[in-house]
């Protein structure tokens, strides 16, 4: 499977995606990165010898002007498959030609919480509890069916920088493991609009199904290595 990642802001989680893929936990092809501003994919590229495409939304007036040309780029790009981690609704013709090959990877219970802020508005809601989903992009803003989640509890004490960190904990391998299914190709819709994993395993959380041993204990050594835990 080739793959481009989309990315708005640091690229963290796309980093340990592709850190895991050095270390073998991935079967991934090409891949290519593309970026709506200067940010954290300039140094990915570096650091991992990627394809990198930068079209900067700040220097287009009108949202729409850019959506056309990231979308005439993005169908270009030499992958089959999307993976997003962007602040950006994808046009109708992007989704047409990738079709169930892309991935959004958002910092909410979706179908809670949709578009940005979303950690935000958890914080101000009544929820007990956070989490972080992966799912299916269509047309609708994080309206796709969901692929996975992970939860995180909402304690007294945090406050947003607490509990960005906490979701970015659970998205990492989150999205590692969603990527696996993907390049195993055990994705399949269960006829009712959402989506089966073949053999997936449904345990007490905090991963919805669970997610591979291998997978969570590069994320833990990943994320102690990088200081995130």
């Amino acid at each position: 499977m080739n793959i481009g990642f989309c990315i708005s802001g640091g690229g963290r989680v796309v980093r340990a995606i592709l850190s895991a893929q050095q270390e073998g936990l991935l079967s991934l092809g090409e891949c290519h990165l593309f970026a709506d501003r200067p940010n954290g994919a300039v140094a990915l590229s570096r650091d991992f010898d990627l394809p990198l495409t930068m079209l900067d939304c700040r220097k287009f007036r009108h949202r729409e002007d850019y959506r056309s040309k990231m979308g005439h780029i993005l169908n270009g790009l030499p992958v089959n498959a999307l993976f997003l981690t962007f602040d950006w609704l994808l046009p109708e013709d992007v989704i047409t030609h990738y079709g169930k090959n892309i991935v959004n990877l958002h910092m909410s219970l979706l179908p809670l919480f949709k578009g940005r802020h979303a950690p935000k508005k958890a914080l101000n809601s009544s929820m007990k509890l956070a989490g972080v989903t992966t799912h299916r992009v269509t047309a609708g803003m994080d309206e796709g069916p969901v692929i996975a989640q992970a939860v995180t509890p909402l304690r007294p004490d945090m406050d947003a920088d607490k509990l960005g960190l906490a979701l970015f904990m659970k998205a990492v391998p989150l999205g590692i493991q969603t990527l696996r299914w993907m390049c195993q190709d055990r994705l399949d819709s269960d006829g009712k609009g959402g989506i089966n994993i073949a053999d997936a395993r449904f345990d007490d959380g905090p991963y919805f199904p669970q997610i591979d041993e291998d997978i969570a204990s590069f994320a833990r050594d990943w994320l102690k290595s990088s200081g995130h835990a």
